[in-house]
This record gives structure tokens, sequence and C-alpha cells, in this order.
């Protein structure tokens, strides 16, 4: 029998992927997971994923 995976939906491209980090209840999908290891400290993508991350510890000492 073929197990069927549920789409998760990534917190920092807001699309739906098949796979994917979880991170706190929240995941990070495979390309922006890449993306975010290889990027530079100073290009703007960089503090885009920043900021989706702080907003998600934030999110998280709240709760």
């Amino acid at each position: 029998m073929e197990e069927k995976t549920l789409p998760i939906h990534c917190m920092m491209c807001n699309q739906q992927h098949k796979e994917g980090l979880k991170l706190l209840g929240k995941y990070i999908c495979t390309s922006c997971e890449r993306d975010l290891v290889e990027c530079d400290a100073g290009e703007l993508r960089y503090l885009h994923y920043i900021f989706r991350l702080r907003a998600l510890f934030s999110e998280s000492i709240t709760n």
C-alpha cells in the first residue's frame, strides 16, 4: 500500500510542498532551507528568512 503524505505549507515561501524541515511546529521547504544556507548574510533574501524565523521564535515564546 502506498503511503500518502499531506502537503506542507512552507512558512518562508507560503507554498505547498511534499517535504520540509519541521521547526517549532512550522515547516520550511527544502528549497527555502537550501537557499537560506547558501545565501550571504548581506542579501535581502537572507533578511527575509531572519525576519520570518524571528517571528516564529517570538510566537513560540508567547504560546
